[in-house]
């Protein structure tokens, strides 16, 4: 049995003239077709990255302060776009999908971790697959709940340093 757990989306620069400066798109896990596909194409992700801008700036005027602007607003069901914004007027958008990524709550590990061979012992076998299922229980809470600013912190930290 696999549950999806978030994962990001689409990763986006705008420039502090609103101008996108860079776009990465990211593809998530689709049930149906049991692959990796991209949940909007490149259009869609640069005209949703184009709407939050208006969020951050309703948000600006009402703050004085720039830095985290947290949750901009929830796209559809799948997914919700996160923002921040440095002090220099460049704002980064985190589009996250909340059933983005597969992680296997039965007897593997899931697809991305580290691989356990015919070495392994059962006792991290079963260590393993109790952290997979812990992990799924714990998405399924993310998913109605949204994320929280700590999951997100890391995601805008390594975008400001890979762009400074």
């Amino acid at each position: 049995m696999s549950a999806a757990i978030p994962s990001v989306a689409c990763l986006g620069v705008i420039g502090r003239n609103n101008n996108p400066l860079h776009i990465s798109i990211f593809p998530s896990y689709d049930p149906t077709a049991n692959a990796f596909t991209p949940v909007r194409n490149p259009l869609q992700f640069s005209l949703l990255l184009s709407s939050t801008i208006d969020v951050f700036d309703l948000r600006s005027k009402t703050s004085t302060a720039s830095g985290d602007f947290g949750l901009l607003h929830a796209i559809d069901d799948r997914l919700a776009a996160y923002g921040f914004e440095t002090n220099t007027g460049v704002r980064m958008v985190c589009i996250v999908d909340m059933r983005g990524r597969r992680v296997e709550a039965g007897g593997s590990a899931g697809t991305g971790g580290a691989g356990g061979g015919p070495s392994q012992s059962s006792a991290s076998a079963s260590s393993s697959s109790a952290a997979a299922a812990a992990a799924a229980r714990a998405s399924m809470s993310n998913v109605g709940a949204g994320l929280r600013d700590a999951e997100l912190k890391p995601v805008f930290r390594a975008m400001q340093s890979a762009t400074g």
